[in-house]
């Protein structure tokens, strides 16, 4: 069904077959994590990290959720 590929491909895949709701956002938490391995910029690392106390956190859980029901 997946198969190997490119990370953005994999969401939206997960996307169309409805694994995920917000395509969008999971775009959003996967561009924070390329940028954080190149960044030095403490206010943009903090942002990043209150978005994955707020938000990223809850993206992974309604995940995990859909896929025990699986």
């Amino acid at each position: 069904m997946f198969g190997l590929s490119k990370p953005r491909e994999t969401i939206q895949n997960g996307f169309k077959q409805g694994l995920i709701r917000d395509g969008e956002a999971w775009i959003e938490m996967m561009l924070a994590r390329n940028a954080l391995s190149h960044l030095y910029d403490e206010n943009e690392s903090r942002n990043i990290y209150r978005n994955i106390k707020e938000k990223y956190v809850k993206l992974l859980k309604e995940l995990k959720e859909k896929l025990d029901t699986i």
